[in-house]
């Protein structure tokens, strides 16, 4: 019974230092893959396109941007029309009701409702107006802007130098959830 046994103890231990192997490899390919440098991802991937060149826009061509039919998604903000994150602003999603509009006094209300798109903005009240500017640098701190609207809710009407002095967005759209549950508890 000895050389038995002792032939199931190495056995036993043999097939016990495959497992134990296998399991180190398993983890140490997953704690590679799970901590691989973004760098990387986005030298593969490369950086994102630059924006158009800025132009004005009509109201009609503004509604034709809600990303249907693999459109972009756009919005107009102050009369500075920009290009918006389609997973929060295309269809189906939670914001996209404002989606191909100039949405001012819908963001200044606080209003969902098609009856405040496209009108002016410069009679909303003081609190109305803080609302909006923290909407506008949140769109100027994420998005490209993409022109401006011509259209005569806007007055007084905006140029190509007035859109250009806006810089480059600091984030692209796909910010962490942390910054999306920070930015929703302020508005």
């Amino acid at each position: 019974m000895d050389a038995a046994e002792s032939l199931f103890a190495r056995a036993s231990s043999a097939l016990w230092d495959a497992e134990t192997l296998l399991v180190v490899v398993s983890l140490v390919v997953t704690i590679g893959i799970l901590l691989m440098d973004r760098w990387y991802a986005r030298k593969l991937i490369g950086p994102p396109p630059p924006p158009p060149e800025k132009r004005a826009f009509t109201r009609d061509e503004l509604r034709t941007k809600r990303g249907r039919w693999g459109s972009e998604v756009l919005l107009g903000c102050k009369g500075v029309v920009y290009r918006v994150d389609p997973t929060h602003y295309g269809p189906g999603a939670g914001y996209s009701v404002f989606a191909g509009k100039e949405v001012s006094r819908h963001l200044g209300k606080m209003n969902v409702g098609d009856e405040e798109a496209f009108r002016e903005w410069h009679s909303l009240t003081d609190s109305e107006r803080t609302i909006l500017d923290d909407w506008e640098a949140k769109f100027k701190e994420k998005y490209d802007v993409y022109g401006w609207l011509e259209d005569a809710c806007v007055q007084p009407p905006l140029t190509r130098e007035d859109v250009d002095r806006i810089p480059p967005p600091s984030k692209r759209f796909g910010s962490s959830e942390a910054d999306l549950i920070k930015n929703l508890k302020r508005a």
